[in-house]
């Protein structure tokens, strides 16, 4: 597999992982984040040999070897960074993508599970104490039904 080839299961691995975590917040079972977090802890090294290994081949610069993960995270270009800190550097940015997908996955999720407004509402209930309005009247506004016997009629408070 040439280099680019190793991104594609990455693209498939955050998204995956994002998953994970928000059917643990929704379902909130213990079960369950403990999977999203099994999860997160395989596809640190997982995401990191997929990141190192689809890089571009390695570049000569100053003098030094340097491979795509070590011009992408390093500090500059005149010194190399020890693997450890560049996973470090490398895992920090995948936790972070991954709370980002998983937050916005919580949003479309919230936004699609919310009851859309129905077209035709209920009549409202008179409140108690009061009469329902007598047949062929017309019907109250929504601010009047809005409005509760004993409040205000100013908006401002």
């Amino acid at each position: 597999m040439d280099n680019g080839g190793w991104l594609y299961p990455l693209m498939i691995l955050f998204p995956l992982n994002a998953l994970a975590l928000v059917h643990a917040t929704t379902s909130r079972s213990l079960r369950s984040a403990f999977m999203a977090a099994v999860v997160m802890i395989v596809s640190l090294p997982l995401g990191w040999f997929l990141f190192r290994n689809g890089m571009s081949a390695p570049v000569n610069k100053y003098g030094l070897t340097f491979t795509g993960a070590d011009f992408l995270l390093g500090p500059d270009r005149k010194q190399k960074l020890p693997e450890a800190m560049l996973m470090f550097r490398y895992s920090i940015i995948q936790i972070g993508a991954i709370l980002v997908m998983a937050y916005g996955m919580r949003l479309i999720l919230k936004a699609t599970r919310s009851p859309a407004p129905s077209a035709n509402p209920a009549p409202a209930r008179p409140a108690p104490g009061q009469h329902p309005p007598a047949p062929g009247a017309p019907p109250p506004s929504p601010l009047q039904q809005a409005r509760k016997p004993d409040a205000p009629r100013s908006f401002l408070r």
